[in-house]
Order: structure tokens, then C-alpha cells, then sequence
């Protein structure tokens, strides 16, 4: 047995191990890729920002060593394509090809890696570029000049006409002659940014894929900054977090985690409880109040049970604590936990027609249990739990039994 354990955490080991060593090995292999960062693809987010936050992560790239062909002749390559489908379009070619090319269509020049003490930076001037728009107009004239015009073509202009113009990011990586490119879409909703950037090979296969989510347009620095890292060491962004570049979702969550939350309400439980001489059903209604630090959960109970045995009805007042532990932090978050407490009254561990000496009327309750909690450090959450539950008088006589309750916290 010893010796198929070791051979079990032997392979898990090394499993381990070659999942690692792949990571690292492509990340480097991607470094040595020729790589174009295409244009960000944003829905409700502003297109400058986007355009400034491209640069930004263009430059964490290159910092991490990854060989960058310039974003100027990315956007070059784009209008040049955009111009030879609309000439295309003008002959009534309906349909859109991919360009036989036997070489690329532009002379790019990259950003190398970052490794000499001289870094400096490609201009418009020093990239060799082959454009059919003129050179000395702007990209917002090239953009206008060579979309399409209903009164210069009888063609109608619809979507689906202008969806042929836009060159697909397989045939513009193929003109720029790279390696790989990454595509990048920022999706705001409400205060929250998603980041969503994936890496693809030159003919369109995806080989890696980050996400992370901004609260502010400072995260957005330190989202680029860290997606960058993880793609350059084949890690997940969350193990690029520090106590520098931790974003305010992050660093929020990790406040709420360390702080005490209480909150309050009602729980109600229903059982059968097993007496030495006697079996009861039980119903208990009562307060509940929960103290939550990171994963602890305590708390105080009290509240009133009634017990039936026959025609026969017990009622007691009860107070618990009871301490334990979340298993998980999610919205639904399952935790074990236990208490022990006090009881006052009648409760069924004797036959409820011995009113003798015998008869106690105090004694002590306690009891495992194992619950859920949905909607877990909201405002309002709910939760069930399944106990077993041990009575005892101080006579000796003892009842048993399980109990479920669900309860109502704010």
C-alpha cells in the first residue's frame, strides 16, 4: 500500500512538473514570435482610452521581452486591406478572399525585446511601409477616403456589403507576415471593465487566453501591465498579483474577507427527537444572530421549542452558541459547524406524564451540524442547515435526534 502511494504522489509530482515546464517553454517560444497587437474591440467603453490603453499594453509586452510589430504599421497594414476589399467590392466582388501573396504586403519593422541599454522606439519615419492611401494623410482621411460611397457605386451600402470590406485578423496577420497576434475586448458594464485578451497563432488558432476586471481606469494600467507578465511566464493573472499592482476589486475583496460582518434574523427547524422513554416532534422558532470573520462563523440562537408526544405538548426556551467554519467563500457557500447551550422547561426526554422527582425542568442542548448559505456576504442570505441534536437534564435522561432549520439573515 505505502509503495502505490508513493508511486500515485510520484506521478502527480511529475505531472506537475511537465505542466509547469510546458507553460514556461511556450511563453518562451513566444517571445522569439513576431506579434501584432491588434485594434481593441470595445462595447460601451470609450475608443481613446482604448487606443491609449493599447499602447500601454503594447509596451508591457515588449518590457516582458516579446517582439512587437509596431501598432503604426498594424494600423497601416488594416487601411491597406481595407482599400484593395473595397476595390474589390467597386468590380462587384461580392465575395472576400484572402490575398494571394507571395510576400508580405508590408516591409514591417518590430520592436525588438528589451534587452539592450539603448531602447529606441520605431517612428513612422524609420518603418519602410508600402500603403496604397497617401502617406502624408491621416488614418481618420484614409478611413473615410475608403469606405464605401452610394453615389459612386450602384452597389447598395449595407451591413453586410461593409462587413466585406473589414479584413479578418487572419488575413491581416498573413500581410504583416507574423507569427502570432493577440486580440484584446473591453466590455464595460456599470463601474466594471472586463478585459478579455487572447493570443492566436497566425492562421487563427487560439493557444492563450487571459481575463481580468478593472473598477477604475488606474486597474486598467495594472491589468495590461500584469496580463502582460502572465502571458510572458504562462501563468494566470491572479499569480501576478502584489502588494503594488493589486487592483481595487481585489484589494476590496480582500478588505471585506478581513473585516467582521454581522447580521441577523429569524430561523425555524422541525425534527424528531428520541427520549429515553418517549419520541417527540419538535418545531422551534427563533432569533438568530451570526458574526462572519474570513472563513469563522459564530453566533448566538435563542428562541422557543414546542414538542408533541401523543396529545401531550412540551414547550421549552432554549439559547445556543455556536461556532464553525465556511468551507468555500462563494455566493453559495456550504460550512460545518457546532454549539452547545441551555434549556428551560419541559423538553422529551422523559415521558411527559412523569411529573415526579424525576422530572427536570432545565438542562443542556449541543449538536454537529452541516448547512449552506446562499447569497453568501450579501444583505440579505439565506440558509439551511441539517444538525443532530443531543438533550440532556440534569436527571441523566437523555433524547437524540436530527433537526432541520432554514433561516432568514439581513
Amino acid at each position: 500500500m505505502n509503495f502505490n502511494k508513493k508511486i500515485i504522489y510520484l506521478s502527480l509530482f511529475t505531472l506537475t512538473g511537465l505542466f509547469t515546464v510546458a507553460g514556461s517553454v511556450f511563453a518562451e517560444d513566444s517571445k522569439d514570435s513576431r506579434v501584432a497587437v491588434m485594434p481593441f474591440d470595445t462595447v460601451n467603453f470609450d475608443s481613446a482610452v482604448a487606443s491609449a490603453a493599447r499602447e500601454i499594453f503594447s509596451s508591457s509586452m515588449v518590457e516582458e521581452g516579446f517582439v512587437l510589430i509596431d501598432n503604426k504599421i498594424v494600423d497601416k497594414a488594416i487601411l491597406t486591406l481595407k482599400q484593395e476589399n473595397w476595390d474589390k467590392f467597386q468590380n462587384g466582388q461580392k465575395t472576400k478572399a484572402l490575398p494571394a501573396l507571395k510576400e508580405p504586403l508590408i516591409e514591417t519593422t518590430v520592436q525588438p525585446a528589451v534587452e539592450s541599454d539603448t531602447d529606441t522606439p520605431v517612428t513612422e519615419e524609420s518603418a519602410p511601409v508600402t500603403v496604397t492611401p497617401a502617406d502624408n494623410v491621416t488614418t481618420e482621411q484614409n478611413a473615410a477616403n475608403i469606405q464605401p460611397s452610394v453615389e459612386n457605386n450602384s452597389v447598395s451600402n449595407t451591413e453586410s456589403d461593409m462587413a466585406i470590406i473589414e479584413p479578418d485578423n487572419i488575413e491581416i496577420a498573413k500581410a504583416l507576415n507574423c507569427d502570432m497576434y493577440i486580440t484584446t475586448k473591453i466590455v464595460k458594464l456599470g463601474k466594471k471593465t472586463q478585459v478579455n485578451i487572447t493570443m492566436y497563432k497566425a492562421n487563427g488558432d487560439a493557444v492563450d487566453s487571459k481575463k481580468m476586471v478593472a473598477e477604475t481606469e488606474d486597474d486598467l494600467n495594472l491589468i495590461f501591465d500584469r496580463i502582460a507578465v502572465a502571458f510572458s511566464k504562462g501563468i494566470k493573472p491572479s499569480e501576478t498579483r502584489d502588494y503594488d499592482n493589486a487592483t481595487v476589486a481585489e484589494t476590496n475583496k480582500k478588505a471585506n474577507l478581513d473585516r467582521i460582518i454581522s447580521n441577523h434574523g429569524l430561523m425555524l427547524g422541525g425534527g424528531m427527537l428520541m427520549g429515553d422513554k418517549a419520541n417527540s416532534g419538535v418545531i422551534t422558532f427563533g432569533y438568530e444572530g451570526i458574526w462572519e470573520y474570513n472563513r469563522l462563523r459564530t453566533g448566538i440562537e435563542a428562541g422557543f421549542s414546542l414538542a408533541s408526544e401523543e396529545y401531550d405538548i412540551d414547550f421549552a426556551a432554549y439559547m445556543h452558541m455556536v461556532m464553525g467554519s465556511f468551507l468555500s467563500r462563494g455566493m453559495v457557500s456550504p460550512y460545518i459547524s457546532g454549539g452547545a447551550g441551555l434549556y428551560l422547561g419541559q423538553r422529551p426526554t422523559k415521558d411527559s406524564d412523569s411529573y415526579d422527582d424525576e422530572y427536570s425542568p432545565m438542562g443542556f442542548e449541543f449538536f454537529p451540524s452541516i448547512g449552506l448559505e446562499f447569497l453568501h456576504r450579501a444583505r440579505m442570505r439565506i440558509h439551511s442547515e441539517v444538525r443532530y441534536m443531543f438533550i440532556l437534564d440534569l436527571n441523566g435522561n437523555l433524547a437524540h435526534g436530527p433537526m432541520f432549520n432554514i433561516g432568514l439573515n439581513f
